[in-house]
Formats: structure tokens, C-alpha cells, sequence
């Protein structure tokens, strides 16, 4: 059953073409055997039992995933249209396009600003160090190996 659930996934992925129906009829065709057959061994039932409820679980997830693509309603699916649309639309790359709410755009002198306003409030003027003055550029501050 792991492996039909990987061969959907590389379905839904795109890696693969056609949906796994011949595998998935095969899987579905045991279980269904399985669950048809007498057992005395009350665990060998219970797995037996919980197998076939996850393999019910799959197919109805599975059922509905395809049945979003058809309708085109797949998130990934909808995702990398709105992605080729921001592209071909705005003539620019998608970050460009739209820059997300959660990354805000800070300039140089914004950044500069906040930087002087935390330092004042975390240190007294006394407690400086001498080059508190200027604000270096990460790379700048980077420490550098000795050769």
C-alpha cells in the first residue's frame, strides 16, 4: 500500500503521466479478498480491518484530489497558474510581482533608524563601543580565517 501511495504522490507531483489505476485496482482487489476471508485470530482480524479502512481513507483522498485536478481546482495546480500568470502578466519574476505580506520592504534608511533607535535604548552613551557610530554591513562584520 506504501508504494501505491508513492506512485499517486509522483502522480500528483507530475513526475508521472497517467494515474496508478492498474496498480491501485490490484491493491484494492487483495484487500477486498482479504476482508472476505475468514479469520479466527482476533489481532490478525483487527489488522486486517484497520489495513482496509486505510486503504478506504487513500481512495477517498485520492478520489478527490483527481477529481480537483479535472475541475482544476488543485492547489499546486492553481498555484503554478497564478505563478505563470504573475510572470507573463507583469513581464517580471513572481517575487517582484507580488511581495508577500509577511517579508515587508524595508530601505537603507528605515533599517538605519531602527538600528539607532534599538541601540540608544539598549546602551547608555557611556557603555558604547568607539565604532557604535557606524552600522557595518554583515559583510563587513564577517570574521575572516587566517590562512
Amino acid at each position: 500500500m506504501t508504494g501505491l501511495q508513492v506512485l499517486y504522490e509522483k502522480y500528483f507531483l507530475g513526475i508521472d503521466r497517467r494515474p496508478p489505476d492498474a496498480q491501485r485496482r490490484q491493491v484494492s482487489e487483495k484487500m477486498r479478498l482479504l476482508k472476505t476471508t475468514q479469520v479466527r485470530n482476533t489481532a490478525l482480524k483487527f489488522r486486517i480491518q484497520t489495513m482496509f479502512a486505510k486503504l478506504i481513507s487513500f481512495e477517498r483522498m485520492w478520489d478527490r484530489t483527481l477529481r480537483e485536478i479535472e475541475e482544476g481546482t488543485y492547489k499546486r495546480d492553481v498555484f503554478k497558474a497564478k505563478l505563470r500568470d504573475a510572470r507573463r502578466g507583469a513581464g517580471q519574476k513572481p517575487a517582484e510581482a507580488a511581495p508577500s505580506p509577511s517579508s515587508p520592504q524595508l530601505s537603507d534608511q528605515m533599517i538605519r533608524k531602527l538600528y539607532d533607535t534599538i541601540w540608544s535604548r539598549v546602551s547608555a552613551p557611556e557603555s558604547r563601543p568607539a565604532d557604535s557610530t557606524t552600522m557595518r554591513s554583515p559583510a563587513a562584520s564577517a570574521h575572516k580565517c587566517p590562512s
